[in-house]
């Protein structure tokens, strides 16, 4: 058996104590390294239209800020990538010449940058920017969307659509629109100018078309007279279910895609033939639904009531002169559906819900 004397019990504690001394200190002095350390974030963008020619050059500029908490000292790199392309190196001759505390911000330039990036495609295109530096967090890029093209390019946005006022259209109201597109490309059209609407995610309707040439930074337009939104709907869907957003846009080729287009939010709901998913009375359960829908008519009389079950494209799948309190929807693949209710007395109403 060991026996320690009390002298060498006193020394081991005060070894013990320093040594926990030490290391405190050490994760202390790391704690702080870490938590004082400058950190680069780009801010502010320019320089990028919303039609890049690949032809021209361009002076892109960017402020670097320091968001960390320490302060930075050097070169920061500046660097740029293409639709997740291999990074290139932009940052030319620019140096800065003071130290960035936190909070400060230096103005980067670079000038003459042309797109000629590989990566680079026809049409819409991802850009990243960030700066870079060793031994220093970069803690964000900047990121933008833009259009390359050699040819012409329309932008049609929601100030160039004048008989609208507010951000919504009205189902009801008649409007007198004239829709202006811009050419942002780099040469004239060659084939005629489409002005198209679109409503959600569905395919887009030709309104107008404008078949003379309009050279870079020229304009032209298209005016409709009597726009009736519910009367547009009717025709251009294969039923009567209102959508929540109408986009319009021009363009002349499809490989070429708008600089902008100008997108409008749709006052409703209307729904086919009757109120979609509002009002009250007539709710289904569960949605989402799996097996099986349940009906409650929460008041409302439905005795001489008959209901259809439809489809996205408003065909009927299935119909009950009688109103059924479950329909089974074993059958029918996951998707979307509406019950259309009609009433002999009443608007007919209608109820959407998704079957997974």
């Amino acid at each position: 058996m060991v026996h320690w004397d009390s002298t060498t019990l006193k020394k081991m504690k005060y070894s013990t104590l320093l040594r926990n001394i030490l290391l405190l200190a050490l994760a202390g002095f790391s704690f702080s390294a870490r938590a004082q350390a400058p950190s680069l974030e780009i801010q502010s963008l320019s320089g990028f239209p919303d039609v890049v020619n690949q032809n021209s050059s361009y002076t892109l500029q960017a402020y670097i800020v320091n968001t960390g908490s320490g302060s930075f000292s050097g070169n920061p790199q500046v660097w740029i990538s293409f639709n997740n392309g291999t990074p290139e190196k932009i940052t030319g001759g620019w140096s800065p010449s003071t130290t960035l505390n936190p909070g400060d911000s230096v103005l980067w330039q670079k000038n003459g940058y042309n797109f000629t990036s590989s990566a680079i495609v026809t049409g819409l295109n991802d850009i990243l920017v960030w700066p870079e530096s060793p031994g220093v967090v970069t803690s964000d890029t900047a990121e933008k969307q833009i259009v390359a093209t050699e040819s012409a390019c329309f932008k049609l946005n929601k100030s160039s659509v004048s008989g609208i006022s507010g951000s919504s259209f009205s189902l009801t109201t008649e409007y007198d629109l004239d829709l202006v597109a811009f050419n942002l490309g780099s040469s004239a059209n060659n084939d005629p100018v489409n002005f198209w609407a679109q409503l959600d995610e569905e395919a887009p309707v030709l309104l107008d078309d404008v078949k003379f040439q309009i050279l870079p930074g020229e304009s032209c337009s298209i005016s409709l007279n009597d726009f009736r939104l519910k009367h547009f709907i009717n025709d251009n869907w294969p039923f009567n279910y209102c959508p929540s957003k109408i986009r319009f846009f021009a363009q002349e080729l499809p490989s070429v895609p708008p600089a902008d287009s100008a997108n409008f939010a749709i006052d409703g709901p209307v729904g086919i033939d009757g109120n979609l998913n509002s009002g009250s009375g007539l709710s289904i359960y569960p949605v989402p639904a799996r097996n099986f829908i349940r009906i409650d008519p929460q008041g409302l009389k439905l005795t001489n009531a008959s209901c259809q079950l439809l489809d996205m494209t408003g065909r009927q799948l299935q119909s009950w002169e009688v109103m059924p309190s479950e329909i089974r929807l074993n059958d029918y693949p996951a998707g979307t559906y509406f019950l259309k209710v009609t009433r002999a007395d009443a608007q007919p109403l209608v109820r959407k819900f998704v079957k997974y």
